[in-house]
């Protein structure tokens, strides 16, 4: 954009990739890089422009950023090794809210069975007794 050239402009991303993407491409840096020139949660950068990214980018990550990939290294092996593993937060969460609902299907038909079973002997004992009625008042 030429009418900006020169000016000062404010630009607000809702996550830090885009900012990252933007400054692989003002700076020509290779975009499976863009993961290290990530922005955290609020952060802000002053003067970026094609030398201030790459001086960025030629430094030497920070020890959180190279945890952070060796915890994603270790995850991805564990996730080769055992791909039922391969679930998110959301379908993990939904299957104990299914077993939470089985559960519960569950409780309420044996209730119901209890209750369908009570009956029924009361309605046994009912027809027993009466037929002991009528048989008392045929012998008399």
């Amino acid at each position: 954009e030429t009418l900006y050239s020169g000016d000062t402009v404010l630009l607000v991303f809702p996550d830090g990739t885009g900012p990252a993407l933007l400054s692989c491409l003002i700076a020509g840096i290779p975009l499976n890089k863009v993961h290290e020139l990530q922005f955290q949660p609020g952060e802000i950068r002053f003067d970026v422009n094609y030398d201030s990214i790459n001086a960025l980018a030629s430094s030497s990550p920070s020890q959180t950023y190279l945890d952070k990939l060796q915890r994603g290294r270790d995850e991805l092996k564990q996730l080769r090794e055992n791909p039922d593993l391969l679930r998110n937060v959301k379908d993990l969460e939904y299957e104990k809210e299914l077993e939470r609902e089985n559960r519960e299907q569950e409780a309420k038909k044996k209730e119901e069975a209890q209750v369908m079973e009570l009956e029924r002997r009361k309605e046994k004992e009912k027809a027993k007794k009466e037929k002991e009625e009528r048989e008392a008042k045929r012998k008399e």
